[in-house]
């Protein structure tokens, strides 16, 4: 029988030497441990939802007959008191004797008999903010045109999925951000919640009526919001990062302790409780200060939210959508 080349013979095992080294290489890089500290933070959860400010009552005036707009008094924005006079409007007879009075230069029929009419005022109906003004002065208008809107007060409306609802109550505290003003987070109250579900984008929603405390003037009626609804805020709660948790929540885990060899590892049943995304809260097995072993694993590193409810930045649980 032939034998085969020493060089061939060389590679071979040239060859089978790299091949086990590297899956060495790999298995002990598998095999990697990290240290884990159970700290004691303040721990928060919530969940957020979409949401719009929204006048909470809104008036459209219309005037009370077809004309002509002569003077507008008020504009966006304007506070307004009930009985307080909006506009100034001629009735279609009025502005016709008005303009035909200014083609013949002021001295005709028609001037005299401007003074048996006598133009309508705009009237507020209550107190209320002006947050739209539909018209412009000139214009000819019909008993149907919408002139000015009115609200009495800004609130936020938040769609609550269905699987959510059960969250929620009245009197529970919340917090509202628009996106206009990302760093400003408005305390708020739950005011009502709906009996009656809508469908939005194909998902089942409840709407949520928020009661904003002290909402900036700076907020405008149809604002899109994201309004984050407080479930759980206690402070120094065992944690650990949320994702020894593997992606789950009320779990029973074994960790290994620090501090044992690798023949006789201690395992300890773990109870962990719900995450907020950053953290996941020890409920039972583990004390403050001690330290697991865990495998290393490729983690999308933390982004650390501005907590709604102030303290320390902490991301919250989004809603279904």
């Amino acid at each position: 029988m032939n034998k085969r080349p020493l060089w061939i013979v060389g590679i071979v095992l040239t060859l089978a030497v790299a091949v086990g080294c590297y899956f060495q290489f790999f298995r002990a890089k598998q095999e990697r441990w990290v240290e884990l500290k159970v700290e004691s933070e303040r721990f928060v959860l919530n969940i957020s939802e979409a949401g719009t400010v929204q006048p909470e009552n809104k008036i459209t005036l219309n005037p009370p007959i077809s004309g002509r707009i002569d003077r507008l008094l008020v504009q966006e924005g304007a506070k307004v008191k009930r009985g307080q006079i909006l506009a100034w409007m001629s009735s279609s007879d009025r502005a016709a004797l008005m303009d035909s009075a200014q083609s013949q230069g002021g001295n005709s029929d028609a001037a005299a008999m401007l003074e048996e009419y006598k133009p309508t005022p705009i009237i507020s109906p209550t107190n209320g903010v002006i947050i739209a003004r539909s018209v412009v002065e000139g214009q000819t208008v019909t008993s149907g045109t919408g002139l000015f809107d009115l609200s009495d007060r800004l609130i936020v409306m938040a769609d609550v999925d269905e699987t959510d609802l059960a969250k929620i109550r009245v009197g529970q505290e919340a917090s509202i951000k628009v996106d206009s003003f990302p760093d400003l987070y408005v305390p708020a109250k739950v005011l009502k919640i709906a009996h009656q579900s809508i469908s939005k984008n194909s998902i089942n929603v409840y709407e949520v009526q928020l009661e904003p405390d002290n909402l900036p003037r700076e907020f405008r009626a149809g604002l899109t919001a994201s309004v984050y609804f407080k479930l759980e805020d206690e402070e120094n709660v065992p944690v650990l990062p949320a994702w020894v948790a593997e992606g789950r929540e009320n779990v029973t885990m074994k960790f290994r302790l620090k501090g044992h060899g690798e023949d006789h590892p201690l395992l300890r049943d773990v109870k962990l409780g719900d995450t907020n995304g950053y953290r996941v809260a020890v409920l039972a097995g583990l004390n403050v200060g001690e330290i697991i072993l865990v495998k290393e694993q490729k983690v999308v590193a933390d982004v650390k939210a501005a907590n709604p409810f102030g303290g320390p930045p902490r991301p919250s649980k989004s809603g279904k959508h």
